[in-house]
């Protein structure tokens, strides 16, 4: 009864694929051989190991975004998710190699990416890992460097760095009341990187805030403000 016991179990493995509880150990103590003798056993394959995303750079056209991520051994591929306002994580991608360019994004809007790869077993199943982290990116211009306020007779000088791929800039000004609060109010539009404003009264505090801007499909993109303040 016990050997017919055994060869049953045995058979359930060859039909099934898995081995019922006891059964493997009672097949090793009656044949003194390892179960894998013979016997062909489905295993579950490990996930992959996490994938660290390294790096999202927007294109100076604010059409695209390019991202790149670290390799895991043993994989068929990579998915590509992406996020963007208050929605949730969507693969947009599958992928063999270790960067994805993005090119059904849109101009002012920001975008969080997760990388995560996945295998194959034999048999068929697929095991996907996890994401390490996730990057973000805003499709906006850069914001504004070397911004100087040069003070010279009767008017300030404003000067700064050119920001890549920008069509423009604004530029803001305020005057400092002790006392009152005042308010930034736009001063000009500009395609240079240089802006005078005089009519200034000795001793006051003026501050200055620039732009950049990128026109995209005949609509203006803004990037964030630089902000400088200097005294008369």
């Amino acid at each position: 009864m016990k050997n017919r016991k055994i060869a049953l179990g045995l058979a359930a493995v060859l039909v099934l694929g898995t081995i019922p509880s006891g059964v493997a150990s009672q097949a090793e103590a009656s044949t003194n051989v390892s179960t894998g003798s013979g016997v062909i056993v489905a295993q579950t394959i490990p996930e992959p190991a996490k994938v660290t995303v390294l790096s999202v750079k927007k294109d100076a056209s604010l059409k695209k975004v390019t991202v790149t991520w670290t390799a895991v051994s043993d994989v068929n591929g990579y998915y590509v998710m992406r996020k963007s306002g208050g929605s949730g994580y969507q693969t947009i991608a599958s992928v063999t190699g270790t960067s994805y360019t993005d090119t059904s994004v849109k101009a002012g809007s920001k975008y969080t990416y997760q990388v995560v790869a996945w295998r194959k077993a034999p048999t068929g199943e697929i095991k996907i890992g996890a994401a390490a982290n996730d990057k973000s990116i805003s499709l906006v211009p850069g914001k504004v460097t070397g911004l100087k306020v040069k003070k010279g007779r009767r008017k300030f000088t404003v000067t700064w760095k050119k920001t890549k791929g920008a069509t423009g800039y604004q530029v803001y000004t305020k005057v400092f009341v002790k006392g009152i609060k005042t308010k930034y109010n736009k001063a000009k539009t500009l395609k240079s990187r240089k802006y005078k404003r005089g009519m200034l009264v000795k001793g006051m505090k003026y501050g200055f805030k620039v732009r950049a801007y990128k026109k995209v499909n005949g609509k203006k993109v803004y990037g964030p403000f630089t902000t400088k303040t200097k005294r008369y």
